[in-house]
């Protein structure tokens, strides 16, 4: 529920137009000798339901604009069809006039002669209501453009924000310490490497995270960092494997976008009594991202959940940035979890 007042109000602008527009409208036919006596021929009554029929009219032409034309050719930008379409709106609603005031008279010879001045008129009327209905449309798409680019900033920063926690988190930290002292101990000459890549890993999950896209040449790098890390601590137990294929370069996606799942494979796809492959393949096929990961389901984790929080947070992006330009699969099947991911970045 909305507490906000303020976003209370913003709703309520746009209701409060329409009754605006709605009542100075409905108004017109009930002010006294609007048209200075001109119009001859006709009892009260009929004068105000000659009006009132063309305040309708505008109505009417206001809110083809508003409620179709525009969200369906304006908006899509195809201003040839909308211009055509209005046009044919407002020449419709000028016939409907002449009709409706075929009977009519004027004082004025003048008019008598011609109905074009007063049609003419009544054109431009229609062409305001048009404009008016096409630009409220689009105050209305932009606010909703805007309130999905504050939803999205706002997702982004709590994916960092988790991104982050994930990252830093102390058990994390322990097990990477833990691997280094241990190498340490040893006096393996792997040591000083190991802490150079465990640096180069939080060096650029701190950096990108601010980032609004990165090249998905440096994901794949740090996907392949964090593997070569990852194969500190597991040793020959883990069969992991990370191939690329096709044109990598040129493309960007939002950052530590493909990590989570990989983390992922990590967290449930190792055992210390069995063989555990991992694999992940990422490819670009005409500028479409393909993203594999797959784990063996071992018996202690047959069942595992898919929507931890980071797969969770992952798929929230996912829906928030690409939509309608990503398809995700996340299954069990043959023994295996399986994650694929096809990603349309622009």
């Amino acid at each position: 529920i909305d507490h906000d007042p303020s976003r209370k109000l913003a709703k309520l602008v746009p209701v409060f137009m329409h009754v605006v527009i709605w009542g100075a409208l409905l108004s017109v036919p009930f002010l006294p000798d609007l048209w200075d006596n001109e119009v001859v021929g006709l009892s009260a009554a009929e004068e105000r339901s000659l009006k009132g029929s063309i305040v309708a009219l505008v109505l009417g032409v206001f809110y083809v604009s508003y409620a179709v034309l525009a969200p369906r050719f304006f908006l899509t930008k195809r201003y040839v069809p909308y211009l055509l379409s209005t046009l044919v709106v407002r020449l419709v609603a000028l016939a409907v006039v002449a009709f409706l005031g075929r009977s009519v008279t004027f004082v004025d010879p003048a008019f008598t002669r011609s109905v074009l001045p007063v049609l003419c008129a009544l054109f431009v009327v229609f062409l305001l209501a048009s404009m008016a209905g096409t630009g409220l449309r689009m105050i209305r798409a932009w606010r909703k453009l805007k309130r999905e680019r504050d939803a999205l900033e706002l997702e982004r920063s709590k994916s960092e924000l988790a991104a982050l926690r994930s990252r830093v988190d102390p058990h994390y930290l322990f097990n990477a310490l833990n691997t280094i002292y241990a190498l340490a101990r040893r006096q393996d000459a792997r040591t000083d490497g190991a802490i150079l890549q465990l640096s180069t890993l939080m060096r650029y999950v701190l950096t990108v995270g601010k980032k609004e896209q990165v090249p998905l040449e440096d994901e794949v790098e740090h996907i392949r960092a964090f593997m070569d890390f990852q194969r500190l601590r597991t040793g020959d137990q883990v069969e992991a494997e990370l191939r690329t294929g096709g044109e990598l370069e040129g493309i960007h996606i939002d950052p530590l976008l493909l990590q989570p799942f990989v983390e992922n494979a990590y967290k449930y796809g190792v055992s210390t009594h069995e063989r555990s492959p991992i694999r992940v393949q990422v490819e670009v096929v005409r500028g479409v991202v393909l993203f594999h990961v797959s784990n063996r389901l071992h018996r202690a984790q047959t069942g595992v959940a898919s929507t931890g929080n980071g797969l969770r947070t992952v798929q929230r992006r996912l829906e928030l940035r690409y939509p309608d330009r990503h398809t995700l699969s996340v299954r069990q099947e043959d023994g295996y979890y399986r994650v694929d991911l096809t990603l349309h970045p622009a």
